[in-house]
């Protein structure tokens, strides 16, 4: 059921940009492969690339070397899918393993970070936010 889940939630973000997407490789024909895509320079802790978007969503692929700082968003919600690497995530009271294939819904205002085991490599996801989200909603909290 989570994998229809996810595979609904992917197809939704990217046919409002790609009319045309090949499952599983989630290869669309904007180019993006979801699989194999590395970052295209070199960064020090968080790397984010805009996939897709529209009104009500944004696609992005996000690649994490040690850790995501506890942070919430006031408007938005966010959904997770894990395709490299390990680690702990904390949404709100709940701590729990992450890994490939893992995927996480943090509704809005929840707190939520993220630990990578480095041991594992680069964490890599596809966030899915909605509705639009340029970043001006990310509370930051100690």
């Amino acid at each position: 059921m989570k994998h229809l889940l996810f595979s609904f939630c992917l197809f939704s973000v990217f046919t409002s940009y790609a009319q045309h997407c090949i499952f599983p490789e989630f290869k669309c024909e904007n180019g993006h492969n979801l699989i194999t895509a590395q970052p295209d320079a070199e960064f020090e802790n968080v790397k984010v690339q805009k996939l897709a978007h529209d009104s009500l969503s944004t696609g992005f692929l996000i690649w994490v070397k040690k850790n995501v700082r506890p942070h919430r968003h006031e408007f938005h919600s966010e959904n997770v899918y894990v395709i490299e690497g390990e680690g702990e995530m904390v949404v709100d009271k709940d701590t729990f393993h992450i890994k490939p294939g893992s995927y996480v819904f943090i509704p809005t205002n929840k707190v939520h970070s993220v630990s990578v085991d480095e041991s594992k490599g680069v964490m890599k996801v596809l966030s899915v936010q909605s509705p639009f989200f340029d970043g001006n909603d990310r509370v930051f909290v100690e």
